[in-house]
């Protein structure tokens, strides 16, 4: 379900971190967590990340604020009011990240 946005995240990760994965602790992987998704347990925090992956980032930047969403937080398009179950996709975020890092 979430395969092309897992593998943007990677790709992002692997061309500014390319030792990334080293610090990923799968058991505690948790993309709905700040800490515990990907860029928390990389950087420290989801926010710490997205300003070291995208220093241009603001919330006047449509372009950096959709990549954002995109590739690493998803939760913003889970909205409950379109008919998606939040809780179950960010469940399925976390899975798909787990069993591509596995």
């Amino acid at each position: 379900m979430f395969e092309e946005q897992v593998s943007k995240g990677i790709e992002v990760l692997n061309r500014n971190r390319p030792n990334w994965r080293d610090k990923i602790d799968i058991e505690a992987l948790d993309t709905n967590d700040w800490r515990d998704c990907v860029l928390g347990q990389v950087f420290g925090s989801y926010s710490d990340g997205m300003d070291a992956l995208l220093p241009e980032f603001s919330l006047t930047s449509e372009h950096c604020l959709s990549v954002a969403y995109t590739v690493f937080d998803m939760r913003t398009s889970f909205a409950n009011d379109n008919g998606f179950d939040a809780r179950e996709n960010v469940r399925e975020l976390t899975l798909e990240w787990k069993r591509v890092l596995a």
